[in-house]
């Protein structure tokens, strides 16, 4: 059950399922502070907890909406690329989640008008 028509987490999410089938991960919004060790504070994470199959993407609440779907993004594209930390692979994954995701919203925008 869709909450919001336009919910641009649900597309951030399709859009990546779309194009990285079968995948596992876990999104969470989080209003705790996100630290890695040795880094700035950061408004989004993905871990791979050394006991399970499925990466986990923290998200701050402290972003606007906005800033939040690209930060989704910007960890989904970590899950599908998990080894090339903002390589030309990572970049390249962000860059097609992106261009699905306009997409999508244009999809559906046609659909609702």
């Amino acid at each position: 059950m869709k909450v919001f028509e336009n919910d641009p987490f649900i597309n951030v999410k399709e859009a990546f399922d779309n194009i990285f089938h079968g995948l596992n991960y876990k999104i969470y919004l989080t209003s705790e502070k996100i630290e890695r060790e040795g880094e700035k504070k950061a408004y989004g994470a993905t871990l791979w907890p050394d006991d399970e199959d499925i990466a986990v993407i923290f998200i701050s609440t402290e972003l606007k909406i906005m800033d939040a779907v690209e930060v989704l993004a910007h960890e989904l594209a970590h899950v599908a690329t998990p080894k090339e930390d903002h390589s030309k692979a990572w970049e390249i994954a962000f860059e097609i989640i992106h261009i699905e995701y306009e997409r999508i919203c244009d999809e559906h925008e046609a659909t609702n008008a």
